[in-house]
């Protein structure tokens, strides 16, 4: 099997590996690291931190995915990220699954709509 002419596959995987990258290395420090490095925290903080660090993972998440995408697809990534914050609300009663394959299929629809 060949290349096609100027498929470059390090600057077309540079952006998306560093993004699986950093969002292993934030999986390691928020979760594998605590267990084998307790921290001496009281119950309440233990739970204060069960409830906010989930939370502001998906916001880094979506603040890095808005980066890139709103400078190659603008409107298509505002529609999505629109529909995100639209279903926030009901984040806790919504499969955290659902949560990111409905702004991802209007991000989709959009796109292609689009002409993307």
């Amino acid at each position: 099997m060949t290349m096609a002419a100027g498929f470059d596959p390090v600057a077309m995987l540079g952006v998306p590996l560093t993004g699986i990258l950093l969002l292993g290395l934030v999986s390691v420090l928020v979760r594998v690291l605590p267990a084998y490095l307790p921290l001496p925290t009281s119950p309440a903080t233990r739970r204060r931190i069960e409830v906010v660090l989930p939370v502001a993972v998906f916001i880094n998440l979506a603040i890095y995915c808005a980066a890139g995408e709103i400078g190659t697809a603008t409107r298509p990534a505002l529609a999505g990220f629109a529909t995100l914050a639209l279903l926030f609300p009901w984040r806790r009663r919504l499969p955290f699954i659902l949560l990111v394959l409905i702004p991802s299929g209007v991000y989709v629809a959009a796109l292609k709509l689009s002409g993307g």
